[in-house]
């Protein structure tokens, strides 16, 4: 058994009927413990990081979050698996994610190996998200089901759970939405009790999405299915699309990349080899400054679009290689700018500059903190550089850019803004003053005013 957590963990059903979390669960609780096993005598190594966890539980939504969602089966090949968790815990560091989510944790590794594997994440400060398997369960008993989970929270110590249609059992699906909805609401109730700074997050399956609406964070399946067909348009005729670009939730979502429906970005994106980078890369950072948290799914940081095992020798290639090398810096500029994570769900977080220049496939935005804090973000998914582009700012002054998709460094054609950018004094996009850009082709750039 795990540390005891559930023992005196009370919960309110929605009627106000007050309940215990292990008496409510009995024989199901012990029975969920049993199957998954773990060393009863393990030495945690964590109490630092599930501290930290605690402490900031009530303002989670207000942090960075950027997951990278993997399966270790396929991921790389190691002898151990210690080596597998040393070389994944400095990776996932490295490259600038906050939590990983492991699809295939419990098919992959046996309890006794999975203890240790989330605690070195730990130790590296690394979150882990278990993707909640509930068809391996071998039960038709929806309380069953909820000890299953308590128990993979409990033993191994896991961040949070996800979950998605193709994770549960027919029974469950054959329900009606009523049922389930009562189901994931009692699932809720219950982990939240028992460990309360765990993340809940749904999969956004069509099947699921309405059910587990009281969850942490609903990855928001609909916006990437946007973007990806946004992209694979001929760039000719993006702008009568213009509208996924634009049209989006602002509930808690987190936006995935992901190659759960077989569609890997750069495979997606239109156009010759140059273009596919060059949009992924504009895809990327579109994803990585509007208003959500974020997801990508292993392989799509190197731009790896098959099936099976990734082919890490896609890194002697230069422009694999300057693909990874962006993703981490635009992983940097997202971890270490307060605008693009802390008001991600608040009104005062995001605002458009300019969300209808569909004639030239460009869209721009505002991103603030609690703080007022700024940046200001231009997309142009077209190949056209855009000269002399002007752009609405909120305050006269200088600018500078601090982030530019098409730096050469990553494969990009060198379309960048250098120096300072001063403020012309002419109104714009229904702004004070505006200052002239040089957009890249299918490019993004993030500009701040230099007091800021």
């Amino acid at each position: 058994m795990g540390e005891n957590t559930i023992e005196n963990s009370d919960f309110f059903f929605h009627n106000g009927t007050k309940y215990n979390v292990r008496e409510y669960l009995g024989a199901e609780l012990e029975a969920a413990y049993s199957s998954l096993g773990g060393n009863k005598n393990y030495s945690w190594r964590d109490g630092g990081w599930r501290s930290y966890n605690d402490r900031v539980r009530e303002h989670f939504s207000e942090l960075p979050l950027n997951i990278y969602e993997l399966e270790v089966s396929r991921w790389k090949r190691f002898g151990n698996d210690n080596a597998l968790a040393s070389e994944l815990a400095t990776y996932v560091k490295q490259m600038g994610y906050t939590h990983i989510c492991v699809r295939d944790a419990l098919e992959r590794f046996c309890a006794d190996t999975l203890m240790p594997f989330v605690d070195q994440m730990h130790e590296a400060g690394i979150g882990v998200v278990l993707v909640c398997r509930f068809d391996k369960a071998h039960s038709d008993s929806e309380k069953a089901l909820i000890a299953y989970a308590l128990c993979c929270l409990d033993i191994f110590h896991a961040d949070g759970l996800k979950i998605s249609k193709s994770c549960l059992p027919q029974w469950l699906l054959r329900k009606s939405p009523e049922d389930r909805t009562n189901f994931f609401q009692l699932l809720k109730l219950t982990v939240k009790a028992s460990f309360p700074s765990a993340l809940m997050i749904s999969e956004g399956d069509e099947e699921c999405v309405d059910d587990t609406g009281g969850f942490d964070f609903e990855c928001d399946i609909s916006r990437m299915r946007a973007l990806l067909d946004y992209i694979a348009e001929n760039s000719l005729f993006r702008k009568h699309h213009h509208e996924k670009l634009t049209s989006f939730s602002r509930k808690k979502t987190i936006f995935p990349i992901s190659y759960t429906e077989g569609r890997a970005l750069c495979d997606e994106s239109f156009g010759d080899s140059w273009q596919k980078f060059a949009t992924s890369r504009a895809a990327l950072a579109y994803q990585m400054t509007v208003p959500s948290k974020k997801l990508c799914f292993m392989g799509e940081e190197i731009a790896f679009g098959g099936d099976g095992e990734i082919d890490w020798s896609l890194l002697k290639d230069e422009a694999h290689a300057r693909f990874q090398l962006y993703v981490s810096e635009l992983n940097s500029l997202y971890l270490e700018n307060s605008p693009l994570w802390q008001s991600d769900f608040s009104d005062n977080g995001f605002e458009w500059i300019d969300s209808c220049d569909r004639e030239r496939s460009v869209v721009s935005y505002r991103r603030r903190d609690k703080s007022g804090k700024e940046l200001i973000v231009a997309v142009n998914f077209t190949p056209v550089a855009r000269e002399n582009y002007l752009l609405g700012v909120p305050c006269a002054g200088e600018y500078e850019e601090i982030f530019n998709s098409d730096s050469e460094r990553f494969g990009g054609s060198g379309v960048i803004n250098r120096g300072v950018l001063v403020g012309s004094g002419e109104p714009w996009n229904e702004l004070p003053d505006s200052v002239s850009l040089r957009l890249p082709p299918l490019g993004v750039t993030v500009i701040r005013h230099k007091n800021s």
